[in-house]
């Protein structure tokens, strides 16, 4: 079913994708990965997806972005900034799922998306490439213990990005809450007032309960988490797109300084290395 799924994106250009595409927006930049395990999974998909650009650099994980006083500089974010990133680089940022992980994720939600966004505008010219990546959906564990539950009443409109819900769907707030649905509406809301660029993840994944890792990995069965290649590799197309389309503001920059042509890609959408 994911394959099915990816042949909707960009009219099966996700299926056309190449490492060539995607790098013209990386190309002297770095892009900083910050979120939960969700992003870990997108950052190795990303890791082998461009194999052959890869110079061993290792993703950024945080959930305390700002005002974190047990991290030099009050927070990942302005630490990142201080010490390591430069103005061209790209932060993609998602931090719901471990909010969840809180007694008091609820109440800290919502102040913690407003402070993001305020943080976004304060420093946005200086800094303006930031996107927020929507939390995937999270699915139950079948009471046989061997499967994932099917999300029932939920229906992907695959060429508009739409979810399409039953009127006992609709109704099912538990069922809403437990997918993660109503955290992301949240999340869409919240961050909207502040202009950050949002990267699509839940309606395509709410019925895609059978892509997760489910027991593959370990004893405990796994319907959080996603199988590589499959979703993540949909994930990677979305931030493709987002770049290509000019809703993130960032364009692509051409090869400069020392070793600017190591890398060549040629008209066979291939990458290669060149000593």
């Amino acid at each position: 079913m994911p394959a099915d799924y990816a042949k909707s994106l960009g009219g099966g250009g996700a299926f056309r994708l190449s490492p060539c595409d995607l790098v013209r927006y990386l190309r002297g930049r770095t892009l900083w990965l910050i979120g939960d395990s969700h992003t870990k999974i997108l950052y190795r998909s990303l890791q082998c997806f461009l194999i052959d650009f890869w110079q061993n650099q290792e993703a950024v994980i945080g959930a305390q972005l700002i005002y974190n006083n047990q991290v030099e500089y009050g927070g990942v974010l302005p630490l990142l900034r201080a010490k390591f990133a430069t103005r061209r680089d790209v932060f993609l940022v998602n931090f719901s799922a471990w909010h969840k992980k809180q007694p008091d994720w609820w109440d800290a939600f919502k102040p913690a998306l407003t402070s993001i966004g305020e943080f976004y505008q304060a420093n946005r010219r200086q800094w303006p490439h930031m996107l927020f990546w929507e939390t995937p959906a999270k699915h139950e564990v079948a009471s046989s213990g061997d499967k994932c539950q099917a999300a029932n009443g939920f229906r992907y409109r695959r060429y508009t990005g739409g979810l399409e819900l039953a009127p006992a769907a609709r109704v099912n707030m538990a069922a809403m809450w437990s997918l993660g649905i109503v955290e992301n509406r949240i999340m869409r809301e919240s961050l909207s007032r502040f202009s950050i660029p949002l990267l699509p993840s839940i309606n395509m994944t709410v019925s895609l309960e059978e892509a997760h890792v489910g027991g593959a990995m370990n004893s405990n069965f796994d319907c959080l988490h996603y199988c590589s290649p499959g979703v993540p590799e949909m994930w990677i197309w979305n931030l493709y797109d987002a770049f290509k389309n000019g809703r993130t503001g960032i364009r692509a920059l051409q090869p400069s300084g020392k070793g600017a042509g190591r890398f060549t890609c040629i008209k066979s959408h291939t990458a290669s290395f060149r000593i």
